[in-house]
């Protein structure tokens, strides 16, 4: 599920923010079942609905009743990412996505696989890799 923030435009503490959000955004006449609220730093707090709807609604009164003072926007998903450990140095990287395909007959070959980073393992001869696969990925 995704956070809505809500960050002032204007620097501002946390208590602030607070007593702008009792006054002017009246969270009680909105139609949204709220399951969290975090404060963060800068006066900025994130809202989390319990439904993709509550979460639309919620945004829209935000942004109506927010006028200029804040800046309302929703986190963005994140793609999944795999870690691969163990890989033989020997072992081309231009090689490992293809690697992947080969041995996983789920992935079509449209799925997108992107090599994000390799590291050397501190201890022993191996690397290990993080990708990231694009959301259609099973």
């Amino acid at each position: 599920m995704l956070y809505i923030i809500c960050k002032p435009k204007s620097g501002q503490d946390n208590s602030r923010t607070k007593n702008d959000f009792e006054e002017k955004f009246n969270l009680k006449k909105i139609t949204a079942e709220i399951s969290d609220v975090k404060n963060r730093a800068n006066g900025c707090f994130m809202i989390k609905c319990d439904s993709v709807n509550s979460n639309e609604r919620m945004k829209e009164e935000l942004v109506a009743q927010s006028g200029r003072s804040y800046e309302i926007s929703e986190t963005k998903l994140r793609n999944p990412c795999i870690l691969v450990s163990n890989i033989a140095t020997n072992i081309n990287l231009d090689d490992i996505i293809k690697y992947i395909k080969s041995q996983n007959c789920f992935l079509d070959a449209d799925d997108v696989l992107d090599l994000k980073l390799v590291k050397r393992a501190k201890k022993g001869n191996a690397d290990y890799a993080i990708i990231e696969c694009n959301d259609s990925a099973p």
